[in-house]
């Protein structure tokens, strides 16, 4: 599986709004857990300034509003 960081603008995230942070909305992104565990999902949303990324189970979990590695496909 091929990752790589994207760097988010705190900026951009607090001046664009949506218009910024609907760009992330739907890559396949990787969270780690407290266990080191790397889990897979997709992210659908942002609350309160941090992407959210669902799992396949219906689990969910906020991801850090600074970097985010996503899947890269192919």
């Amino acid at each position: 599986m091929k990752t790589r960081v994207i760097k988010l603008s705190e900026w951009s995230i607090n001046t664009l709004g949506r218009e910024y942070t609907d760009r992330v909305v739907g890559m396949r992104a990787v969270y780690t857990t407290y266990d080191g565990d790397k889990l897979i999902g997709t992210i659908t949303r942002w609350e309160r300034g941090y992407p959210i990324i669902e799992f396949g189970d219906g689990r969910w979990a906020r991801l850090d509003n600074d970097a985010i590695t996503v899947v890269v496909e192919g």
